[in-house]
């Protein structure tokens, strides 16, 4: 599997959340993108079918910025 890059990661929450991929920062955290629960669902089950990974519940609880989130899909 190719490694997961931040512009790829960046693209799918675009698709999912109506933010300008130019917005979007390893450091901005998922509090910032103020996604409600159905959507962050979505954007997550959307990031884990592109790359192939399931991250469990306590992973993605540890989960604050946009950066955390690529590093824990690569290290899957």
């Amino acid at each position: 599997m190719p490694a997961v890059t931040f512009e790829q990661v960046a693209e799918h929450i675009r698709a999912t959340v109506p933010v300008r991929v130019a917005e979007l920062t390893p450091e901005t955290t998922i509090r910032d993108l103020a996604l409600d629960s159905m959507l962050l669902v979505e954007m997550v089950v959307d990031l884990q079918e592109e790359f192939d990974v399931m991250l469990s519940q306590a992973e993605l609880s540890r989960i604050n910025t946009l950066g955390e989130l690529v590093e824990a899909l690569r290290s899957q």
